[in-house]
């Protein structure tokens, strides 16, 4: 009888076609999943490193903030370079952005300095968390931060961002009321609109009255402001009785009058809120955010700018003027001051409605005309941050030409 010898030790030829066949297999889905593997690692670096460019202008935009309210120029860290080292950085990306440009001239004051920060310069920001080996190039008033080391995200977007005038992404939280001067339809700019579109979605639109609509100097649309002439100009926005609130807008006065108050923005009677200017032996000659709190109906809480000698005429100011139930801040043009209040925002009487160059009551207009130019208007329904403001104020400086 023949017997069939069995190898006890090896492996057929048919298991070894079908070892190899899945070898094959698991070595093309590892390859499949490899590739789709480094395509996520690439888009989450690249995430991540813009993250950090944004992380870092933030804290460039406080650092000048306080800068402006201290004086304190130790601050602002990092090597301050020259003119020349700075346009060589903007050289290098002008190669991968065409669009790229520095937005600030040469200058000897301090802020306006472009800087290289070191991550020990990026921990002493308070930035402990980014990416290792980066370094970054700032400038601590227009908010421009390059990332000096890679340069470019893995998915080809140029590692820089800039406050400028087509940057509109201002703080959206809390958002019911934002007018352009810009883009004042929502579509563009009309010389001729009579209506100031909400930007915010919430449709708080302005109904504009008086503003002659053939522009003059003195009164109707510029380019990107509307002009208020002192006497009958004013814009009707509806009313909004607001808890806590931040009110800021873009200003320039002309001229400067000699007793009185002009309204930035308000719903005052007997009540209310605002933004104001006010000059003369009742009020002094400062800039004012200004609430009537319940347990003060007498008189208005206040907390006014240090700049005791007002507004200079055909100055640009960005205000930014808030309310949290215990607390009122006024900034100008970054500069902070602060007044601790106690009470809640008594509503105005006869359904006064809110209103941009005036002082109303009910829907008409009052007192308090403003003469002047307003390029933006906002209005939030809680008190944003300090960071917050530094944010909308880097966007304002850049669009609307605010110098400090």
């Amino acid at each position: 009888m023949e017997k069939k010898i069995k190898n006890q030790n090896g492996i057929t030829l048919i298991s070894l076609v079908i070892t190899v066949i899945v070898i094959l297999i698991l070595a093309g889905v590892g390859i499949n999943a490899s590739t789709g593997m480094n395509g996520d690692v690439t888009k989450t670096k690249s995430v991540s490193d813009y993250a950090d460019l944004v992380k870092v202008q933030q804290a460039a935009l406080q650092a000048y903030i306080s800068y402006k309210q201290t004086g304190n120029v130790d601050v602002l860290k990092g090597k301050a370079m020259t003119y020349a080292e700075a346009k060589a950085i903007e050289t290098e990306f002008k190669a991968l952005d065409s669009t790229v440009s520095l937005k600030q001239a040469d200058s000897a004051e301090a802020g306006n300095k472009y800087y290289r920060l070191s991550m020990y310069d990026l921990r002493a920001l308070g930035l402990n968390n980014l990416r290792a080996g980066v370094e970054y190039v700032v400038n601590y008033a227009t908010g421009e931060v390059f990332n000096a080391t890679s340069k470019q995200t893995g998915l080809g977007e140029t590692l820089y961002v800039a406050s400028n005038n087509s940057n509109t992404d201002y703080i959206k939280s809390g958002l019911v009321l934002w007018y352009d001067g810009i883009n004042n339809t929502g579509n563009g700019h009309s010389s001729s609109t009579t209506t100031w579109k909400d930007l915010s979605g919430n449709g708080n639109h302005g109904t504009i009255n008086g503003i002659s609509t053939t522009p003059t100097a003195t009164s109707g649309w510029g380019e990107n402001y509307l002009a208020f002439d002192g006497t009958n100009d004013w814009v009707s926005i509806g009313e909004m009785n607001l808890d806590n609130f931040t009110l800021e807008v873009v200003v320039l006065n002309p001229e400067i009058i000699t007793t009185g108050e002009q309204m930035y923005i308000c719903n005052f009677e007997t009540g209310g809120y605002g933004l104001c200017y006010n000059k003369g032996t009742q009020y002094p000659n400062t800039l004012q955010v200004r609430i009537s709190a319940s347990a003060n109906t007498s008189s208005y809480i206040k907390v006014t700018s240090s700049d005791t000698q007002g507004p200079l005429t055909n100055v640009k100011y960005s205000l930014s003027g808030s309310f949290n139930g215990s607390q009122m801040v006024l900034f100008e043009n970054g500069n902070k001051n602060v007044v601790n209040v106690s009470g809640v925002i008594k509503p105005p009487s006869g359904n006064t409605v809110l209103a941009v160059g005036v002082n109303p009551y009910a829907n008409r207009r009052q007192q308090g005309e403003l003469k002047g130019y307003i390029y933006s208007v906002r209005v939030y329904n809680r008190a944003l941050t300090d960071e917050e403001v530094a944010h909308n104020y880097a966007i304002d400086k850049a669009r609307f030409g605010i110098e400090d």
